[in-house]
């Protein structure tokens, strides 16, 4: 009994040492996971949205583009969207659109990465992409994810480990 006890005690210490430093590389790595499937998740968006948007901002209908802008953002993680035209301006919006930002993102556009912004209501990523059609550019379209998700997924995987 006395010996198992020598050996019990110092490996059950030892798993708990070694759980409670890890558990902040695991969060890490978890974050970094949901970005990048963040990050193809916008880039898919934007690739299915690319011709009607275009199409739809040409006509430069308000109605229709906010129209379809609601539909789309439909999605429980899909937080907002909105249109930049070649200017700079904020066109379109989505009611949720965080007008702080308005259309001045600096983004690594080389690399194809979306930009994670803490908001009061929690952090959201910010993704950028080009709309053009068959002549020229048209503008950018802005997606913003809400990362609340993440968040309680964090939470939960450091509870477990």
């Amino acid at each position: 009994m006395r010996l198992s006890l020598r050996f019990v005690l110092p490996l059950g210490v030892s798993i708990g040492v070694i759980a409670y430093a890890v558990t902040p590389l695991v969060d890490t790595l978890i974050f970094r996971w949901f970005v990048r499937d963040l990050d193809m998740r916008s880039q898919l968006i934007a690739n299915t949205i690319q011709d009607p948007l275009a199409g739809l901002v040409k006509s430069d209908s308000k109605d229709k583009v906010l129209k379809f802008f609601n539909r789309a953002s439909k999605d429980e993680r899909l937080y907002a969207l909105g249109f930049c035209d070649v200017k700079s301006e904020l066109r379109f919006k989505t009611d949720t659109f965080p007008l702080d930002y308005g259309c001045n993102f600096e983004m690594e556009r080389e690399q194809e990465k979306g930009m994670v912004i803490e908001l009061s209501q929690g952090p959201i990523h910010i993704s950028v992409h080009p709309i053009s059609d068959e002549e020229k550019k048209l503008g950018r379209l802005i997606l913003v994810h809400d990362m609340s998700f993440i968040e309680r997924r964090s939470s939960d995987t450091k509870k477990y480990v």
